[in-house]
């Protein structure tokens, strides 16, 4: 009942914000349909009346009045639903809108909690139920409803006063029914959720191009193909039960509806009433018996309804999974321009439920123009490290500040507002060349960059020549599910390092930038990066040994702080831990640098440059 309460204002102001007016013109004509039956139980006394009388001209007309009402009732109905409709279509969108953007502002490090990923599912599920957009056209319709049994047995009432409490009672059972089924589908649909994400999954894997070739090779169709099955089979067994478990119930209460409107009608029968009131109260008790079943199913639509408010509020109105942006910071950064330093003081960091900090004591400083390295083996912290820079991870001691401004002062969306990550794991977005590169230069608050700004960023990537390539060129397709075309690793990393310079922020931040680029093309990506980072401040992160060479300061990261810095040549000198993490690369270092060497631009492995459509092989 509290959520039921609950979800009704919100409901009603989602409903007339998005659709004012067609949901206001469906209530007045529901609640003209309100009336229209008390007023057919009035006519048709009279009706009846006149033809006991043997007034046949007041008969007739009774009859005409009655036929133009009941004509005029259908034509209301079906404005009604159809101004309904309208409102529910309206508010689905917007509720749709609204999702969807929460989803837009979520805080990267919260994505991947599973109570979140369970919240977000149950809202996203709770709109396909298509009981939310509904919500107040559900309340409206209760409301019309019980009104409309109210007024029926007050005109029964005038014929028969326990006639209209039997048909009264005919509301309780089946609004009853309703609200414990809703309970239990509540409950039992949680499951059904998780059954139709464990279908989906499977299903995802069998169908999309990047795992279907893998699961084909492996000949493991069947496999996934069976874990479909059983995720399918068991949400239509509990969705099959939910239904027969259904049946009984309101089949239980039908039948003691059925049992109270045999007491109504005995006890319009045995009043002793005139013929008229008798077939009007008869008339008036079948239509109330309609009304009541209405009553019962609105309230259920109502009691589901609430229930998916509930799971939908859970994540679309919850502040904790949107990005900090969305609150008032108590101290405001001091200006709006790009940091141009970047200072880290004694910065810990101790994650929830550990004994010891996975990051002590970090101190480092970084200017405008500057590339620092961070470098360590894999537990040592440097994920945290740069985690904590972005303000993703609760800092235990220390700061970090973008130039005089902590980053506890500036939210997450103002940090990324001035920073640009291109992580190993680079995203492969299945649009054209075109719209990947443009991704988040529009949240810059400039204009757009030209085609001449996306070529020079795509040359100096070293992908203008894959790109010319390209049937369309800038406008090409992308994605072999979309009839677009597949490119290789380091084609899609190529396109991403690209992205990078167009977004053109103060502190870049790349994590192994190049781990699908054969090592002459990389040499000189790196070798053009070092001079469009100029005026940027760069954190690059890799296990390349010779990428390094490019950095003004390497910071050492191991067990969660820094252990040594200095540039390649020194820790390279000083024998400490930079010796001892990269000695097996320096020792079977090639007598040739890939300094060296030359390529064309966009040349190197055949994985690097071949391009398929439509499942063609790279070549």
């Amino acid at each position: 009942m509290i959520n039921i309460l609950r979800s009704i204002p919100w409901a009603f102001r989602i409903t007339l914000h998005t659709a004012p007016i067609p949901f206001l013109a469906a209530v007045c004509t529901t609640l003209l349909l309100t009336f229209m039956p008390s007023a057919q139980v009035v006519l048709v006394n009279a009706a009846v009346g006149s033809v006991a009388s043997g007034d046949t001209a007041a008969s007739l007309t009774w009859v005409a009045v009655i036929g133009a009402l009941v004509a005029a009732y259908l034509l209301v109905q079906r404005a009604s639903m159809s101004l309904f409709t309208m409102t529910k279509a309206r508010v689905n969108a917007a509720a749709h809108q609204k999702l969807n953007t929460t989803l837009a502002r979520v805080n990267p490090e919260v994505m991947s909690e599973p109570e979140m990923q369970k919240h977000l599912r149950a809202a996203r599920e709770s709109l396909t139920k298509q009981e939310i957009p509904t919500q107040a056209n559900s309340v409206v319709t209760l409301c019309a409803a019980v009104a409309m049994v109210l007024l029926l047995c007050a005109t029964i009432a005038g014929t028969s006063l326990p006639a209209a409490f039997f048909v009264a009672g005919c509301m309780v059972p089946l609004s009853a029914a309703m609200v414990l089924l809703a309970k239990r589908d509540y409950r039992i649909y949680g499951q059904v959720y998780e059954d139709r994400r464990e279908e989906a999954y499977f299903l995802d894997a069998l169908t999309h191009p990047s795992t279907a070739r893998e699961i084909a090779t492996l000949e493991a169709g069947g496999f996934f193909a069976d874990g479909v099955a059983r995720a399918r089979d068991r949400a239509t067994g509990r969705e099959y039960n939910l239904e027969a478990v259904r049946g009984i119930v309101v089949g239980f209460a039908g039948l003691i509806c059925s049992v109270l409107l045999m007491g109504a009608l005995y006890c319009l029968i045995s009043s002793g009433a005139s013929a008229g009131e008798i077939a009007g109260a008869l008339v008036g008790t079948l239509t109330c018996i309609a009304a009541t079943q209405d009553v019962g199913y609105a309230f259920g639509q109502v009691s589901n309804g609430a229930m998916s408010i509930a799971q939908y509020r859970a994540f679309a109105d919850n502040p904790r999974y949107v990005l900090a942006s969305e609150t008032t910071h108590h101290n405001p950064p001091a200006t709006g321009d790009s940091p141009r330093e970047l200072t880290v003081r004694s910065l810990s960091i101790t994650y929830p439920g550990a004994d010891a900090p996975t990051l002590h004591h970090v101190n480092l400083h970084i200017k405008r123009g500057q590339m620092v390295a961070l470098v360590g083996a894999s537990g040592a912290g440097k994920t945290t490290l740069v985690r904590g820079l972005l303000g993703l991870t609760p800092t235990t001691a220390g700061s970090v500040l973008f130039g005089d401004d902590p980053t506890e002062s500036l939210s997450v969306q103002q940090v990324f507002k001035h920073t640009t990550l291109l992580s190993q794991d680079y995203g492969r977005y299945e649009l054209t060349v075109r719209e990947n590169l443009l991704l988040g230069t529009h949240a810059q608050g400039q204009e757009p960059p030209n085609d001449q700004h996306l070529w020079d960023a795509l040359s100096k990537a070293r992908a203008a020549e894959f790109v010319r390539a390209l049937p369309a060129g800038l406008d090409t397709q992308l994605g072999e599910q979309w009839g677009g075309i597949g490119l290789s690793g380091g084609q899609w990393q190529r396109l991403a390092l690209a992205r990078l310079i167009l977004r053109d922020t103060a502190l870049w931040i790349l994590d192994e930038p190049t781990s699908a680029i054969d090592a002459p093309a990389e040499e000189q990506i790196f070798a053009t990066l070092r001079k469009v980072a100029a005026d940027h401040m760069t954190i690059l992160v890799s296990h390349r040994a010779w990428t390094l060479k490019h950095a003004d300061v390497i910071h050492v990261v191991d067990h969660g702080t820094i252990v040594e810095s200095g540039t390649y040549a020194e820790l390279l000198g000083a024998g400490g831990r930079f010796a001892e993490i990269f000695a097996s690369q320096i020792e079977d270092a090639p007598e040739h640098t890939p300094s060296n060497l030359s390529v064309a631009d966009g040349a190197g492995s055949t994985d690097d440059t071949g391009f398929t459509k439509e499942g063609t092989p790279s070549c």
